[in-house]
Order: structure tokens, then C-alpha cells, then sequence
């Protein structure tokens, strides 16, 4: 399948359409976390939705540019959580410190994201997805790679 079928077809410019755009993201992570992304269809998201499956394509060709969506967000989320600790933390910061900033930031986007052990388990499995799950790979290692320098941690220095 090729890497632009996993995007989603355009970007709605109305408010209703962005608002069913969110709507379908929001329901297929609930319909993802019930059913994991072997059971997860179009046709399940569309009938649950209570539209079409035709309406559903106008937004999105398939499931995995639905999931392509929900991953990029995901990846998103992340980077803002890693941006959120290291503004907080400095030379001076103790590692239990960084880990309990990290938790804190951390905890709730996992929290937040409906099916994020399925969707990530998708990211991994799925062809078509699995550039964001190495995006995810190299933005932890960077990170936190940055982050243990700053903190002194051994054997991360460059």
C-alpha cells in the first residue's frame, strides 16, 4: 500500500466537518481499545457513528489512515509531555526529580488516549504505520538521551 494511503484524503475546512473528523477519531480509539485493530473495520466505525461507510471515506480512504491520524496525534502528545519536563528540568534537577516530572507529564497522556496499547501495538505490526512507530523509537531515545546528559546521568555522555 503505498505511504499516501495511510493519510487522511483533506484537511476539512468547516467547522462540521472538523467536527466529524474528531468525532471519528475519538470513536474508532474507543472502537480500537474494545476491539484492538484486527476486529477494528470502517464498516464498525461508520455503523457506530451512525453514518455511512461512504461519508466515513469522504474524511478517510481506510482504517490505517484513521489509525495514521490517531498515531500522529499520539506522537504529538509526546512531544509535548517531553518538551513539558525538559523546560523543567535543569543541571541542578535530582533524577528522582526528572522521573517524577516525567511521570507526571507522561501518566496522563497515556491516560488521555483511548486504545494507546492497541494503537501503538498497530504502529509496530502495521506496514503502513510503521514509520511512526519509529518516529516514537527515535524521539524517546533523543529526548531522553538529552535529557540524562543535562542530568549527569552515567554513560550518557556524547
Amino acid at each position: 500500500m503505498p505511504a499516501q494511503a495511510v493519510r487522511q484524503r483533506r484537511k476539512p475546512h468547516q467547522q462540521r466537518s472538523e467536527k466529524r473528523v474528531q468525532d471519528i477519531l475519538e470513536l474508532t480509539a474507543r472502537l480500537l481499545e474494545q476491539h484492538g485493530p484486527n476486529r477494528l473495520t470502517t464498516n464498525l466505525v461508520a455503523k457506530k457513528l451512525g453514518v455511512s461507510v461512504g461519508t466515513l471515506y469522504h474524511y478517510f480512504p481506510n482504517k490505517h489512515s484513521i489509525l495514521h491520524v490517531l498515531g500522529v496525534n499520539w506522537l504529538n502528545a509526546w512531544q509535548q509531555a517531553f518538551d513539558a519536563v525538559e523546560a523543567l528540568t535543569t543541571e541542578r534537577t535530582t533524577v528522582a526529580e526528572f522521573v517524577d516530572r516525567a511521570v507526571e507529564h507522561m501518566l496522563p497522556v497515556y491516560r488521555s488516549q483511548h486504545g494507546v496499547q492497541h494503537l501503538v501495538q498497530a504502529m509496530f505490526t502495521i506496514p503502513e504505520l510503521r514509520a511512526l512507530d519509529e518516529r516514537q523509537d527515535e524521539l524517546a531515545i533523543q529526548r531522553l538521551s538529552l535529557m540524562f546528559r543535562r542530568l549527569h546521568v552515567p554513560g550518557s555522555a556524547a
